[in-house]
């Protein structure tokens, strides 16, 4: 298996066990389309699959999670969590357009980054943009990162920040 699939297997079995434990009665929606397709000019009419096609262009965080009284988008990763949070505020940003989740915007969406690797600049970032950032560590971890190399096995240090 490559390397790059082995990742994403990670990431993804990391954001399941994550759902399943933290958020085991509410509904989840992974990998679903957020925002508006791209608009064709008015008057040129598409046909259903040429809409889809636009679809392609529309961003999609790891998970939404509808809960009674907050909307939760989640971004998951196993390592890399700095990179994942402007992913995350573009998620955040467009949300509140998507019609799939029109009937549960009535209430406050939050942003959350679920990482395996504290990143104490991460985390800063987070924390100044009002976003949880979850550090999980499932018990196969280590056998996780013994498949990758020695420099993914922790996250870079902060170095002379003063977070």
């Amino acid at each position: 298996m490559g390397k790059h699939r082995r990742h994403l297997l990670g990431e993804t079995r990391l954001l399941m066990e994550y759902l399943a434990q933290t958020y085991p009665d509410d509904r989840w929606l992974t990998n679903i389309k957020v925002g508006t397709a791209i608009q064709p000019k008015v008057g040129l009419e598409l046909t259903d699959e040429e809409r889809r096609m636009f679809k392609v262009y529309q961003r999609f965080p790891d998970a939404v999670v509808v809960r009674p009284r907050e909307l939760v988008v989640i971004e998951a990763c196993v390592w890399r969590s700095l990179e994942k949070v402007g992913q995350l505020l573009q998620y955040l940003l467009v949300v509140p357009h998507t019609t799939e989740l029109k009937p549960f915007l009535d209430r406050p969406v939050v942003g959350e980054l679920l990482t395996a690797q504290g990143d104490a600049v991460a985390e800063k970032i987070c924390r100044d943009h009002n976003i949880r950032y979850t550090v999980f560590v499932p018990p196969w971890l280590d056998e996780f990162y013994a498949l990758h190399p020695e420099r993914k096995r922790r996250a870079p240090a902060p170095g002379t920040m003063d977070l």
